[in-house]
């Protein structure tokens, strides 16, 4: 019964919808472009009161705990790079540093 009335439901929408599309003379429309215009400025209007009004993620966030590493401001050091031999013929990477 359900899909009987589905059935004829959908067919009247198709019905409906082939009744607007119907071939008209093309005549511009003066008010789309202040519609488009206003709906993009409220876009923007709307979305900046949102974005105002926000709450950070964690109001009640702890500071971090334990030891803070910082990386010291004071000469950048020059490092690289070099591939270095193993005793036993073999390569690896090692950091140097001047």
């Amino acid at each position: 019964m359900t899909r009987t009335i589905t059935t004829f439901v959908a067919a009247a929408a198709i019905g409906a919808a082939g009744l607007t599309a119907m071939p008209r003379t093309a005549d511009a429309q003066w008010w789309i472009a202040p519609a488009i215009i206003a709906g993009v400025v409220g876009g923007v209007a709307v979305g900046s009161a949102i974005q105002a009004n926000a709450y950070p993620y964690d109001t009640n966030a702890a500071p971090p705990a334990g030891t803070v590493y910082v990386r010291p401001t004071g000469a950048v050091q020059s490092c690289e790079i070099v591939r270095e031999r193993r005793a036993d013929g073999s390569l690896r990477r090692v950091r140097v540093c001047d």
